[in-house]
């Protein structure tokens, strides 16, 4: 978790993966049809706090801060889309999620590789 951050997800505490150099935070609430929301440059999973409610009654939601973003760390090698990507691709592969509906915000060009 970065340095001063504090989690506040509807009381829910966020999981992590560890992707190559880096811890990367998700939360998965609710159930059904997996439904992954992506935030924008400089935000972080915060940014769907007021859709989330109403999205959990219909999805399983899968809300990732992107590396160096919110609660997941930045490793030690910079950022690029490939490397947020990966580790997306990786948050969705622990969780056994193999097909997804998505939303993001100013990201979605990371999804085009791994989109399915």
């Amino acid at each position: 978790m970065q340095k001063g951050f504090e989690i506040d997800m509807f009381g829910y505490e966020p999981e992590f993966v560890v992707c190559g150099d880096a811890r990367i935070a998700y939360y998965d609430i609710g159930r059904g049809k997996p439904l992954v929301l992506l935030h924008g440059n400089g935000e972080d999973s915060s940014y769907w706090n007021a859709q989330i409610p109403e999205l959990t009654r219909f999805y399983r939601v899968i809300a990732v801060d992107s590396r160096g973003h919110g609660a997941s760390g930045s490793g030690g090698h910079g950022l690029s889309f490939e490397m947020m990507a990966e580790d997306l691709k990786t948050v969705l592969d622990t969780l056994g999620v193999k097909k997804r509906t998505s939303s993001a915000f100013r990201t979605a060009a990371i999804w085009r590789s791994n989109s399915h």
